[in-house]
């Protein structure tokens, strides 16, 4: 598999990568081969990606108007999957992506987590005016203090300015406030928050 680049994908590079793998299930399919589990999961990641990358506010700008439309072969993907589970199938794609034991964060859960993050980082650079930035975030996630230390520690890559590179402090400091509380109503009912877990 390619290298990808450290930081978030645009449409068009997330659609890329779509397409190579697209492509190579498609050239398989042709000849008689079934993809890998692995083939499978970079093909449904590439997906995330679009999806992703589609939604970001460098793609819906301030007023939710994409620069990049949604492209129609993810979508015509998309589509076939969520046919076969309206009708009562479980994709056969999806089943062979299941594994034993305790699920890793989800995307989605990844997101959220990183804007825990960047609130942190914000608070500390002087973007954000706030001196229990993780009191804020515990209380808006539903977590403990020592679990949004680890976020900080194990998420070092994501950055307070790599989002909209060119909006203003005040600009970033409103979206990551803004993303914190809806993340956190997010994450909280997600079942990973404290609460969540001792009514388990």
């Amino acid at each position: 598999m390619p290298e990808r680049k450290a930081g978030p994908l645009t449409v068009s590079e997330a659609y890329k990568e779509f397409e190579s793998v697209h492509s190579e299930i498609v050239h398989g399919t042709r000849n008689g081969k079934k993809p890998s589990k692995k083939t499978n999961k970079r093909f449904w990641n590439s997906v995330c990606n679009v999806l992703h990358a589609y939604r970001r506010e460098e793609n819906l700008g301030y007023s939710d108007n994409p620069i990049h439309p949604f492209p129609p072969t993810v979508a015509i993907a998309l589509e076939r999957v969520l046919g076969e589970m309206v009708a009562g199938t479980l994709p056969e794609p999806w089943e062979a992506l299941r594994r034993a034991g305790a699920p890793s964060p989800l995307p989605l859960e990844r997101e959220d987590i990183g804007w825990a993050v960047r609130y942190m980082k914000a608070s500390r650079e002087g973007v954000i005016s706030d001196k229990s930035p993780n009191k804020t975030v515990r209380e808006a996630y539903g977590v403990g203090e020592s679990t949004v230390r680890s976020w900080v520690k194990k998420y070092p890559h994501v950055k307070t300015d790599d989002f909209l590179p060119n909006a203003s402090p005040k600009v970033r400091a409103a979206i990551i406030t803004k993303r914190v509380k809806s993340g956190g109503t997010r994450y909280s009912h997600s079942g990973r928050s404290l609460s969540a877990i001792s009514t388990r």
